[in-house]
């Protein structure tokens, strides 16, 4: 088997450059520049890698080399197949050494159409350029045998950006070779594998209930089943032996791979329980399951939430989208995704403990994971990865030292299906709950849920799964039994969960101490101190932009067009950010 290795790439802007973004900054720019949370520049991975195409195809005609190549490289459009080991994976380009201030790195230049040798009316375009001599870094991982056909083909690339044609964009690529990080972490045996990931870059979870036309939305957390997928893929390709001698085991139910969540150092990772309603001011909250709740409106509790007391703590984790264009239509199109720098904290149960070591051989160091991950989304870190005896929220349910009572609440962790005795979607199965517990029956006295529709995609077979809708995680339900059930019944459910499609994450649930549910009377956001200075920013932006909108008709009385006057706001901007010096602003006559 081949070894991966990584290639640094350094871009060092020769011009001005455009990475553009797609859309313009209301009375700013026309032409706006891609720009992190922070307002620093920075390359996609997916706009390299579309460059990189291009000059990899021409090398390979020059040389006369195999067409298949390019495509066992960088795939193709529409391509299902199985996974070419040949694949890259490549990350974005980002500053190498970030300036003092994001302002720094830009200037603005304006444009004109001519028409008949003079001005053409109404042509006035400005557009934010990312000032050149700055040096981006990125790297691709590849096999050793492809390394120098890579490198030819990176060190061909002179030109990237927007307006090519106009003298911007020129640039200079070196290349180094790096290291891949490949610890394998050293489990034997494990019940329950708990592993902490860090986004590397942004990962696409698409959500297809929620996705519609051209508008592809994602999860907020990392999906079970894309774990799962990530596991076997990795083992099938480099532990051929290993997999095909595990495979029942590896593929029945007898592995869970849990959804990975935003997580808060010391928190219980539970999901947004519903039910709760309260006041649009103030922090009470009334349980909807036991209260009267006219005149409320139900809380939203983010992605998780934990409970301390009566206080009901959440947080979520950060999303936001990007505007691509598809290569095969030329349409455009948007996509959401989990943003980098975010930790997440899944768990993998097993029945059998010594499977540990065999899915152990592809946690390592560094994953991709998600979809579009040879395109500059889904590289994670793992760290912190260890055997514990069982998931942190089961410190929620109930213990030898508890005493219980026949009526009971059951709380969806990950979105839950039971099938009948028909094979036919029926929610929750009373009768089969009934039977679990050992009682006679089993009522629902009271809910709150939501539902959606979940698939799923056979890669080998190039074909989706079979659409079911389940309740969502975070739906809840007042139960009243026949009888007292047994500790041993109830922990046996939230060990083994409930319904179909366990061994990707879903039908997890857990019976939660009755307190946790009926004392919470308050709830608390949980953000760190740099989520609220990204909130800040973002307020004094939205109130600038508004501003803007509610002056209108005083602003361009005079006849200003929006790009004059967004040039006349950024050269104001400019010198207050230097003390009212214009420093290496380009400044059109004609504003």
């Amino acid at each position: 088997m081949s070894k991966r290795i990584k290639l640094n790439i350094y871009m060092t802007l020769k011009s001005d450059t455009i990475f553009g973004c797609g859309y313009s900054v209301p009375a700013g720019d026309d032409i706006s520049v891609k720009a992190d949370e922070n307002g620093y520049p920075y390359l996609s991975g997916s706009t390299f890698k579309g460059i990189l195409r291009e000059n990899l195809a021409n090398l390979l005609v020059w040389n006369g080399m195999n067409d298949n190549t390019l495509t066992e490289l960088l795939g193709d459009i529409g391509w299902n197949g199985l996974l070419s080991e040949r694949r890259i994976n490549l990350t974005n380009f980002t500053l190498k050494d970030k300036t003092k201030s994001p302002e720094s790195c830009y200037l603005s230049k304006v444009f004109t159409q001519l028409q008949d040798g003079i001005i053409k009316d109404g042509s006035l375009r400005s557009a934010s350029c990312i000032k050149k001599g700055l040096c981006f870094k990125g790297y691709i991982e590849c096999l050793d045998t492809d390394k120098k056909l890579l490198i030819d083909a990176i060190k061909s690339i002179k030109w990237l950006g927007t307006m090519r044609k106009r003298g911007f964009g020129s640039v200079k690529l070196e290349v180094s070779e790096g290291y891949i990080c490949d610890n394998i972490p050293s489990i034997q045996i494990a019940s329950c594998i708990r592993y902490n990931l860090h986004t590397d870059l942004p990962v696409l979870m698409t959500d297809i209930s929620k996705s519609y036309d051209n508008l592809y939305q994602t999860n907020d957390y990392i999906s079970g089943s894309a774990i799962r997928g990530m596991v076997l893929s990795e083992l099938a390709s480099k532990y051929t032996d290993i997999f095909e001698q595990y495979k029942d085991i590896l593929l029945s139910d007898n592995i869970k791979f849990l959804n990975a969540l935003p997580s808060i150092e010391n928190e219980s990772e539970l999901p947004p329980i519903m039910g709760f309603y309260g006041d649009k001011i103030g922090d009470s909250v009334v349980n909807v399951l036991n209260n009267d709740v006219s005149g409320k409106k139900r809380v939203k509790l983010g992605t998780c939430c934990s409970i301390d007391g009566q206080n009901i703590k959440f947080w979520s984790s950060k999303t936001s989208g990007h505007t691509r264009i598809m290569q095969q239509d030329k349409n455009i199109y948007q996509t959401h995704h989990i943003n980098e720098n975010q930790d997440f904290t899944g768990y993998i149960l097993l029945d059998n403990p010594e499977i540990a070591s065999v899915i152990c051989k592809v946690l390592t160091s560094e994953i991709w994971i998600g979809a579009d991950r040879f395109s500059g989304f889904g590289k994670c870190t793992l760290s912190n990865i260890q055997s514990v005896n069982a998931p942190k929220w089961l410190d929620y349910s109930y213990n030898s030292a508890d005493i219980i009572s026949n009526e009971l609440y059951l709380l969806c962790i990950s979105p839950t299906c039971m099938l009948n005795d028909n094979g036919e979607p029926c929610g929750i199965d009373l009768q089969e709950v009934a039977k679990i517990l050992e009682i006679e029956n089993v009522k629902i006295v009271s809910c709150s849920t939501s539902t959606r529709d979940f698939q799923g995609y056979n890669r080998k077979y190039g074909c989706r799964l079979p659409s079911y809708s389940m309740y969502d995680r975070g739906s809840i339900f007042k139960l009243r039994c026949s009888s007292k059930p047994s500790l041993l019944a109830i922990q046996k459910i939230n060990k083994n969960g409930l319904g179909i499609r366990l061994s990707e994450g879903f039908g997890q649930v857990l019976f939660i101490k009755n307190k946790y549910i009926e004392d919470i009377t308050t709830k608390q956001a949980m953000e760190n101190q740099e989520k609220q200075l990204i909130k800040t920013d973002a307020k004094i932006r939205r109130a600038k932009y508004t501003w803007i909108m509610e002056n209108e008709s005083v602003l361009y009385k005079d006849n200003l067009s929006k790009s004059q006057l967004g040039e006349i706001q950024a050269i104001c901007e400019h010198s207050i950010i230097n003390n009212g010096l214009l420093k290496n602003y380009n400044i059109n006559p004609l504003c």
